[in-house]
């Protein structure tokens, strides 16, 4: 998969693309509803910007070749084969256009937190402790990701 990062100069766009998302359209691959999808990504961020903890379940493997493998290798991501914690999937706290709506204001609010504090970490369950500077790439790459999955 290509790098796609969250920052400054590509959040537009993917806002762009936030909106082109619809309730009822229908994932290309995957069993995440629309509203599913963007709750999943929007605590995604707020992990990343440290607004939940999670335990840190990382190994040596994973905080190394594993993260290299999916976020610099290049090799395109496999389609509803990895499945996140629960943590970082929770269940929609509102409609559709609220959990949206969130996910904007959150990508927003990473990008601002990322210019600000570039070298701020956070731990991922599975990477451990990562900087936002990283956590932009992961979370650019993730989002990518699971709009592609909804055609947008």
């Amino acid at each position: 998969m290509k790098p796609v990062f969250l920052e400054a100069d590509t959040l537009p766009g993917m806002q762009a693309r936030l909106q082109a998302l619809r309730e009822e359209t229908r994932p290309l691959w995957g069993r995440r509803s629309p509203v599913e999808m963007v709750a999943h990504l929007r605590r995604n961020i707020e992990v990343a910007l440290g607004e939940i903890a999670v335990e840190d379940r990382s190994t040596l493997l994973s905080r190394t070749f594993t993260r290299w493998y999916l976020f610099n290798s290049g090799v395109p991501w496999a389609k509803g084969k990895i499945h996140a914690p629960k943590v970082m999937s929770p269940p929609p706290e509102g409609s559709f256009e609220t959990e949206r709506e969130q996910l904007g204001a959150t990508m927003t609010r990473f990008v601002r937190t990322l210019e600000r504090e570039p070298k701020r970490r956070a731990v991922h369950p599975y990477f451990g402790p990562v900087e936002l500077a990283y956590w932009s790439r992961m979370l650019g790459m993730h989002i990518d990701y699971h709009l592609l999955q909804f055609g947008v």
